[in-house]
């Protein structure tokens, strides 16, 4: 499958001059902060299609407070952080790791802006991508889970399915095609599960409300995604951030997902059926395939 190059990334940018001074790095909008007291005020208002790019030591021998709270407060955001990998601790690099960092930029080399895209294009939707990805059936093959992805990435775009497969450089009816070979639900219905699984994402970052989270998620209004919601699960947003909205929609996106599979695995299945005659030449059984998935 061909990829194509979408719109709608953005970096934000606090470092030291390595880095460069440009306001564009391929497809991505940069834009360049220099305290840390802004990136916490910018956080709550930015886009989920925004790569954040940290020095953490800018300036001093430690990471700030508002660096760690960043990973914390807001895990939606991926962070591509930029160190002197030779002057830190394996402890700290871990640390950061486990705090949610996706990406390490060693500040002991001056960088072109290539490298810095190439880094953004791979930290991109990476929190949303991982959390899904991790809990997808093992059922789902290598292209099935190329495609959510995908849409994973066009969800926080604030693309459609439309957008989808333009990723692809292919018409919509050949994704289509391609979700019906894969045992996925259509594209419309794939990417509404992604824009409200990035929705439950953004729920959980602090300072969001509901109808916050729905905005930045691409919703026109919040009666929308209410609607959305209740339509998919009949239960509202609120009813869902209390039971754990992220967790709950995974866990209905993965029975969705198995429900498609296993209607196209029977279509398929009452299509080959074989009669094969008895030696009696009275009776005949039919062999079919069964489905074994647990």
């Amino acid at each position: 499958m061909k990829r194509s190059r979408s719109a709608d990334r953005r970096i934000l940018l606090l470092a030291g001059g390595r880095l460069g001074e440009t306001a564009a790095l391929g497809r991505y909008e940069v834009t360049r902060i220099e305290r840390w007291g802004q990136l916490v005020q910018r956080l709550p208002r930015l886009s989920p299609g925004t790569v954040l790019v940290l020095e953490p030591y800018l300036g001093s021998g430690s990471a700030p407070k508002e660096f760690w709270e960043a990973l914390s407060l807001f895990p939606s955001f991926p962070v591509i952080a930029a160190v002197p990998v030779s002057r830190i601790s394996s402890t700290e690099l871990q640390r950061m790791h486990l705090a949610g960092v996706c990406g390490v930029l060693n500040l002991r080399f001056t960088h072109s802006g290539s490298l810095l895209s190439q880094m953004a294009d791979a930290a991109f939707a990476y929190p949303l991508k991982r959390r899904v990805e991790m809990a997808l059936s093992r059922f789902l093959g290598g292209d099935a889970r190329i495609l959510i992805r995908a849409a994973a990435e066009v969800a926080v775009c604030g693309g459609n399915a439309e957008d989808l497969a333009k990723i692809f450089s292919v018409g919509p009816s050949t994704v289509t095609n391609w979700c019906e070979a894969l045992h996925l639900p259509p594209p419309r219905r794939l990417q509404l599960w992604l824009r409200l699984l990035l929705a439950a994402q953004l729920m959980e970052d602090a300072g969001r409300s509901i109808p916050a989270a729905a905005c930045a998620a691409g919703y026109a209004t919040d009666r929308s995604f209410r609607r959305a919601v209740r339509g998919l699960l009949g239960a509202s947003p609120r009813e869902l951030r209390k039971q754990g909205a992220f967790d709950t929609l995974l866990k209905e996106f993965n029975a969705d997902l198995r429900r498609y599979r296993l209607e196209r695995v029977r279509a398929t299945d009452s299509t080959a059926r074989v009669l094969v005659p008895l030696t009696s030449g009275e009776k005949q059984i039919t062999s079919r395939t069964e489905d074994n998935e647990a």
